[in-house]
């Protein structure tokens, strides 16, 4: 619901989703090139590649395109604002470069133990040699209300990187609520003829943006945790 998602934050601000889809998903290519429609809202492609403009009454949302790309150290990196192919598989810091090089905004996604043991040192590591506005941190909804900042977020934001929040639905029905409940936001002015661009700039920004809404409780953390290991695992293997 468009409206309700405009309501909860910031009514009237400027409205963006950034999608951060897997190699072998093409969604936002198919929704740009009108072979995929959305029922009950209007779908128009922009003057940007990497962005279209789903509109229903009197609000519009810009969706985003993006990749999740996994390294070969097994850390999540997300490419923002930029519409390419990256490979799963290589050095992350060959990936940060990649998607720099491609116009994109990487980010280092935490997500429960994906930050720990061996992956905590390449994590500390891609955050101490990247200068604040090259590369961000992604928070997320799935950390509890009850888990304090991790350490190296906050080292990172110490040292100016910036934090970027997402509600980051997992790959089962219903959990496509959560949707915008965890989110950026920003002051920065939009150029209405280069939103992507404008985005971009700004989510590199050091500590321009700042995080709203609310994270998930204990319980249904719980819940989501365990209806996603189901779906990954549904024979319980």
């Amino acid at each position: 619901n468009l409206a309700a998602l405009s309501d909860r934050h910031q009514p009237g601000a400027a409205l963006f989703a950034t999608l951060t889809e897997r190699y072998d998903c093409q969604f936002f290519r198919d929704l740009r090139a009108g072979s995929l429609a959305i029922e009950g809202v209007d779908i128009s492609a922009g003057g940007e590649n990497e962005a279209v403009t789903v509109s229903g009454g009197d609000t519009a949302l810009t969706l985003v395109a993006g990749r999740q790309v996994v390294s070969r150290e097994r850390v999540e990196i997300l490419a923002l604002c930029v519409d390419a192919q990256f490979d799963d598989d290589e050095p992350a810091v060959d990936t940060i470069r990649r998607i720099q090089d491609a116009g994109g905004a990487p980010v280092l996604s935490w997500a429960p133990g994906k930050w720990m043991f061996k992956r905590e040192g390449v994590i500390r590591e891609l955050f101490s040699s990247h200068e604040p506005g090259a590369l961000l941190a992604g928070d997320t909804s799935l950390r509890p209300t009850c888990w304090m900042e991790p350490g190296l977020m906050s080292s990172a934001r110490a040292r100016g990187m910036g934090v970027i929040a997402g509600s980051d639905p997992l790959p089962f029905g219903g959990d496509e609520v959560y949707a915008g409940t965890y989110a950026s936001a920003s002051d920065d002015a939009i150029d209405a003829d280069a939103p992507v661009a404008s985005l971009r700039a700004s989510l590199l920004r050091s500590a321009s943006c700042r995080s709203i809404g609310k994270r998930c409780g204990i319980v249904p953390w719980i819940r989501r945790l365990r209806a996603n290991a189901n779906v990954r695992s549904p024979s319980g293997s």
